[in-house]
């Protein structure tokens, strides 16, 4: 019981520790595997058993239980302050990458690139991005896009203007809840019937939105078979 007691204890510094440090320091990936790592350990520590919490006294297992329970929250938190932080250095990059494809500096152009594309990849395999979020990765999507154009020698004077405005991800993000519905509902007439009605400039904003997720792209293939669908191409027709 003294062990128990002794580890509750630590247990409850180091959750402290823990805490201070999600909500003050930037999530990178490296602190994060960290900190994972260190609940994992600490969960293995305290909770040895599922019979731990049942075989102590009241007052030790009202609190085992809140740890136990600080632990599962602490988890949650530090996986959404690492996504967050990845779509802020993700929209930091498509920034900067904007501000030197107008100066046509291609070694910075390439670099940033690089790391964007990277950056994105990371996220989107390690997590299900909402439609907002989605909407930060087709951004520097288009960015990217452009830049390796740019690296390949093709001239920028050439290529096609693709301007996406906030409140045409809106009006896709609502249309995507729509048709998400009809997908629920395996409901392919009224899913075609509001496709056909989509211009091509917001068919292929959604598969920016869909290629985010390719569980997604997946998914709504049965409702795609018979529609000529190309990867996203950014131009207009």
């Amino acid at each position: 019981m003294n062990e128990i007691n002794s580890a509750s204890t630590d247990a409850y510094h180091l959750l402290f520790c823990i805490k201070n440090i999600v909500n003050t320091q930037p999530m990178t990936w490296e602190l994060h595997d960290a900190l994972i790592d260190q609940l994992n350990i600490l969960q293995k520590k305290i909770f040895p058993s599922d019979t731990t919490i049942t075989n102590t006294n009241v007052f030790v297992k009202n609190f085992l239980q809140e740890v136990r329970q600080e632990i599962i929250s602490l988890y949650g938190k530090i996986e959404h302050s690492l996504c967050k932080h990845e779509l802020t250095l993700i929209k930091t990059e498509t920034d900067f990458l904007k501000k030197n494809l107008q100066q046509n500096d291609l070694l910075q152009i390439a670099l940033i690139t690089k790391s964007l594309k990277d950056h994105i990849d990371r996220l989107c395999h390690s997590f299900t991005l909402t439609l907002k979020e989605r909407r930060v990765i087709i951004l520097a999507n288009i960015e990217i896009t452009h830049a390796i154009k740019i690296i390949q020698k093709e001239s920028p004077s050439l290529l096609p203007s693709f301007v996406v405005e906030k409140e045409q991800c809106e009006e896709v993000e609502m249309l995507l809840e729509e048709l998400s519905e009809y997908l629920e509902y395996f409901n392919k007439k009224e899913f075609k019937l509001l496709w056909n009605r989509l211009s091509f400039s917001q068919k292929n904003l959604i598969i920016a939105y869909l290629n985010v997720s390719k569980e997604l792209t997946e998914d709504l293939g049965y409702f795609f078979q018979d529609e000529e669908i190309d990867d996203l191409s950014f131009t207009h027709h």
